[in-house]
């Protein structure tokens, strides 16, 4: 029995492990402002005297977007597919992280830069990847999902260093069109080849009245509920801190006498 389920596991990587590579790709991509931002504030302050709170506004205008219109994202994801709207996402967010190279001295063009990053953003949140996931992964969904995941730590590591690298070379502008003409050019071509699978092929063509009724609570229920009050409370104490960390790191050491490399 044990030998049997290891085979099935197996199986279903090798049938759909291929997903994967645009999963984590793709939220590797949906993190890219954050973890730029702490290269770029020091070159936006020189170059405009904007304060680091008022840079750093950026980023709460994302979270505030997303607190509207995530949930909307996940209702289209379940009408639509994840495959539509990671094939349409990537490229509107590209354009809107390319845009902040044309931002001027003018902070409110800034926050509307922001604005219009942060709705583009949310067809490339999370949601959008781990949904076909869960579509086409069972026994092996958590491992399948947390390989996905890592894209996270993954764009923590890189992005910071790439985007220093384009900084020095290039100067922020330039900067910001390079980060998402790179991302773009790997998260596209994955997501046309490899983002599908029958696991959202046979979702996507099941209808409402053939799909089994699944056993849970009603919205109003779940959001009322003990388990997703902690949840909630838990997401938002780590999200500030992370935040905080992300945006304001390469400044802080900066001013501790360290150079940006």
């Amino acid at each position: 029995m044990e030998r049997a389920g290891a085979t099935s596991g197996l199986n279903e990587f090798r049938q759909h492990g291929l997903i994967l590579l645009p999963a984590m790709a793709g939220i590797m991509f949906c993190s890219i402002h954050g973890y730029s931002l702490g290269v770029m504030i020091g070159p936006l302050e020189q170059e405009f005297g904007w304060a680091r709170a008022q840079i750093s506004t950026g980023p709460l205008i994302v979270s505030l977007i997303a607190l509207l219109v995530a949930p909307l994202v996940g209702m289209a994801v379940d009408r639509f597919g994840s495959r539509k709207i990671g094939l349409v996402g990537p490229i509107l967010f590209a354009g809107a992280v390319a845009l902040l190279s044309t931002v001027t001295s003018d902070i409110r063009m800034w926050w509307a830069l922001w604005m219009l990053l942060g709705v583009t953003s949310m067809f490339v949140i999370p949601t959008v990847w781990t949904a076909a996931i869960n579509a086409s992964f069972e026994r092996n969904r958590g491992l399948a999902l947390a390989i996905a995941l890592c894209g996270t730590g993954i764009a923590a590591a890189l992005y910071p260093t790439l985007t220093n690298v384009l900084v020095e070379r290039f100067g922020w502008r330039a900067a910001y069109v390079g980060l998402a003409v790179i991302s773009l050019a790997v998260v596209l071509p994955l997501t046309f080849l490899f983002f599908h699978g029958p696991g959202e092929q046979k979702r996507n063509a099941a209808t409402r009245a053939e799909r089994p009724k699944l056993r849970g609570l009603a919205l109003s229920e779940g959001v009322r509920s003990p388990r997703f009050i902690k949840l909630a409370a838990a997401a938002t104490v780590f999200s500030v801190a992370i935040c905080a960390l992300t945006a304001n790191a390469v400044p802080v050491l900066l001013g501790e006498g360290l150079d940006r490399t």
